[in-house]
């Protein structure tokens, strides 16, 4: 080799190698976004109907002190160890897998038919679940508990009175976004992160995901509903407990979004003015 190829090559910058991301810390930050996002979504909903939920924002801040108390240490304890040249690449990695872990692709069984399985659970399952529970299930409860078949509260049904009814899904549907991210994406989390390991591990996370996430789903999720009657926390609880079993099985958040956007368009009377 002469000189001048061997100045030419000592000239080359080496080539930084991508720090390993540490699945640990993947979850802490997407379980940090959830919280973030979660509360961001509530917030601009509460930004339309300032009669907010004592009970759900009670749940919100909850939520929040216990994921940051997880979540902050974690990623303060990894990012320095990444080189300064990788930053920019790793945020966008750990927001590629946070929007991964937490459901926000579309739902999938198997990989044929993507798009017809992405209509089918998007909109056929969810809407055929909230027809038979707003039809069938609600007035035989109703008849059995002795009570009205009430979707909302009166309060509640004046929050978007005299707006647009464009206007009415967005905030309804800030509203959903901000439930499913606190109620179905955690158990959706804990769940694809098993892909992540094994052993004793993927054992935990599966007993979390299913036994914790399927609690959070139903018991917690119908509690926040306590303010409207027993009927309106046995229906959410329901709804938890068939729905959520579709999100793990599609890792998808989308059906469960959907089914609750119908389901809240149809308690607010919203649907029929379509």
């Amino acid at each position: 080799m002469s000189e001048a190829d061997a100045e030419i090559d000592t000239m080359t910058p080496t080539p930084v190698r991508p720090t390993p991301i540490p699945t640990g810390s993947i979850a802490a930050f997407t379980m940090l976004a959830l919280c973030l996002g979660g509360i961001t979504c509530g917030l601009l909903a509460d930004w339309f109907r300032p009669e907010a939920n004592l009970t759900v924002t009670l749940v919100a801040l909850l939520a929040t002190v216990i994921i940051a108390a997880g979540a902050i240490p974690t990623l303060v304890m990894v990012l320095p160890s990444v080189q300064p040249r990788e930053w920019f690449r790793q945020w966008r990695l750990y927001l590629a897998h946070a929007l991964k872990y937490s459901g926000f692709e579309l739902p999938r069984i198997g990989t044929r038919y993507r798009a017809l399985q992405a209509v089918v659970f998007v909109f056929a399952v969810p809407a055929a679940w909230i027809y038979t529970q707003v039809h069938v299930l609600v007035p035989l409860l109703a008849q059995l508990l002795g009570v009205l078949p009430t979707h909302t509260a009166d309060p509640r049904s004046s929050w978007y009175a005299g707006m647009p009814v464009g206007l009415v899904i967005v905030a309804v549907g800030l509203g959903v976004l901000w439930e499913e991210l606190v109620f179905r994406s955690p158990g959706l989390v804990c769940w694809q992160l098993r892909d992540a390991v094994t052993g004793r591990s993927r054992t935990a996370l599966t007993a979390v995901a299913v036994g914790g996430g399927w609690l959070l789903s139903t018991v917690a999720f119908g509690m926040i509903h306590a303010d409207y009657s027993w009927l309106n926390v046995i229906m959410a609880g329901l709804f938890g407990a068939v729905i959520y079993p579709l999100v793990l099985a599609t890792r998808s958040i989308w059906p469960a979004v959907s089914a609750h956007l119908i389901w809240n368009l149809v308690a607010f009377g919203v649907l029929p003015m379509l």
